[in-house]
């Protein structure tokens, strides 16, 4: 990648406060490789949305313990048995939630209004 004076300038300043990832490509200026990581990096910073409100992401409810043993006995399964959702999902970020915990995914349904999913949330 070819860049002009002025710009690889402008990309060191603009990442001179910022911690500057190196990346291992051994054909590039040491220099060169860490201006652009950094300023990707700020890029990504600044073009972070909430992902939640987005119209294609089902609404996501934390079960207290009550309701997820409610669920439990009305389905009679144990919460192995549900789906897995990881705690580093994006959905359920905000939620604060431990390994172990239910959560109750309601989606909009053409045919039945709205359906319900369960998960259980794991590490990995």
């Amino acid at each position: 990648m070819y860049l002009y004076k002025e710009h690889l300038a402008f990309m060191i300043k603009k990442c001179q406060g910022d911690q500057v990832v190196r990346g291992s490509n051994p054909l590039r200026p040491v220099g060169l490789r860490g201006t652009l990581t950094c300023h990707l990096a700020g890029w990504r910073k600044r073009m972070k949305f909430d992902v939640t409100k987005h119209k294609l992401v089902p609404e996501h409810v934390l079960l207290s313990d009550n309701e997820a043993k409610k669920i439990l006995k009305k389905y009679n399964v144990s919460p192995e048995n549900f789906p897995k959702i990881l705690v580093s999902d994006p959905a359920i970020k905000e939620l604060d939630v431990k390994p172990g915990q239910i959560i109750k995914i309601i989606r909009k349904s053409p045919t039945a209004e709205r359906f319900i999913a369960y998960r259980q949330v794991v590490v990995e």
